[in-house]
Parts: C-alpha cells; structure tokens; sequence
C-alpha cells in the first residue's frame, strides 16, 4: 500500500519516525512529507503569502522531505507539486492527545482532513504521554495502527477521515465513538506588550472520546468534512414539510 506521512509535530517527531519505519517493515510504500518544525494548534492553516521551503531528508531510506509550513502544506506538496499518489495518509504518530474540541485546532487532525478533502482516506493518529518512555509508547502505538491498518482504512474509506487516539497503558480495547462535545475557558494577562496567553481549560459535556480514553481505551472516531448541516437547511428550505 502506499502511504504518505504527515505530522505536525515536525520531521523530527519521534512518533512519524517510529511510525514510518514500523510500515516500511510491513512492507508498505512510504512517503514522508511533514513541516520542518513543530505546528502543533495550527489547525487547517494554509500558507498563501510566504514562500515554502523544501527539502530532502535523511530518513532510512525512506523518501521524505521536509516543509517550511502546515501540516496542510505538507498534504498539497506531496499529492500536488511532489506527484505521490498514496491510497491512504496518516497524520501523526502525535506526542499528546487530540480529543474533543482539540480536533478542531489540531494540525495532526487537519492533515487527515486535507487528505479527506481530496478524497483520499486519511488517519489522525495521537498518543497520550504521561511520564512513560516515548520510544516504547510509540512503538507499540505503531504496531497496533500496523495490526489495525486495513479495518481502519475501510472506515476511513467511507468516511473520510478518522480520527484515532491511544492511552498510555495497557488498553482495554478499541471503542468506536462520537468526539466528545467541549470548550474552552481560556486565560490571559495584560502585559506591557500585550495579552499574554497562560492557560485553556477544557469542558467537555456527555459522553465520548475523551471519557472513553482515559478509561484506557483506544479511541476511533470517524469525521465529517462536509461543514453543511443538510438537516437544518432541509427544515429551512420547508423541505421536510
């Protein structure tokens, strides 16, 4: 299969790295293209009024180039400009969770997004981190996106895009579910040169992926790019009458 990584963690992430090479030993065709530094909470951005820069990487062997942008950027340079074809794209592996509204400005999940847009399945993969060894977290997420592969590039073949998140344990097993409805309170302070950001606090309402991975499970949650609410415009459009 081919397969093009992206991250917003940077070419240098421990998780794209241990990911590559976990499918190049399962003997997928992979293709590297991810941001020359960290894009964490850029969420769908695209870089229209600075040039890009990109460059080839030393990554065992495996073809992969960095770019001076998004994780947006780094989808459209490789499917466009660097001509690779894959039939699935994975974002990630991402050190830190991305759940509930965190979906919304996660650059991780926006690769898997960009990739959808462009009709091609896409997986945002994420691994909670909480004072264990990267190395072994990412590993082991790494060989259960390897176990799970096909399953997972079928939903992501109807829907999209899939979302994916792993606990930092020993999981219960997998839970396919709803992202969990939140928001955020956010924290700042006044100083000389302006508002400076300290803290955003999560508040999630019901229940869902966040719930379910902190209960130990691996979390699977299918994304809808379609930003149309067809249901609502269907009422107003007196269609439903």
């Amino acid at each position: 299969m081919k397969i093009l990584l992206t991250n917003d963690d940077g070419i240098c992430g421990e998780g794209l790295r241990t990911l590559a090479s976990a499918l190049k030993k399962a003997g997928h065709d992979v293709f590297v293209c991810a941001p020359h530094e960290n894009n964490s909470a850029v969420s769908h951005k695209l870089t229209m009024r600075e040039k890009l820069q990109l460059s080839r990487e030393d990554f065992d062997g495996i073809p992969a180039y960095a770019v001076s942008g998004t994780p947006t950027d780094c989808v459209l340079v490789a499917v466009n400009h660097l001509n690779f074809s894959p039939d699935l794209i994975i974002s990630g592996i991402n050190a830190g969770l991305n759940l509930g509204i965190d979906t919304l400005y996660s650059g991780t999940v926006a690769g898997a997004t960009e990739g959808a847009l462009a009709g091609i399945p896409s997986l945002a993969l994420s691994q909670r981190l909480r004072g264990r060894c990267d190395a072994d977290v990412f590993a082991r997420a790494a060989m259960l996106t390897c176990s799970h592969l096909e399953e997972w590039l079928a939903l992501a073949r109807e829907a999209g895009a899939v979302n994916i998140n792993f606990p930092d344990g020993i999981e219960k097993g997998i839970k396919f579910c709803r992202v969990m409805k939140s928001k955020y309170r956010t924290r700042y302070e006044e100083t000389a040169e302006g508002l400076r950001f300290l803290e955003c606090v999560p508040e999630y309402d019901g229940e869902g992926d966040v719930s379910l991975l902190l209960d130990g499970y691996i979390t699977v949650s299918p994304l809808r790019c379609d930003m149309t609410n067809d249901e609502i415009l269907a009422r107003w459009r007196g269609e439903d009458a």
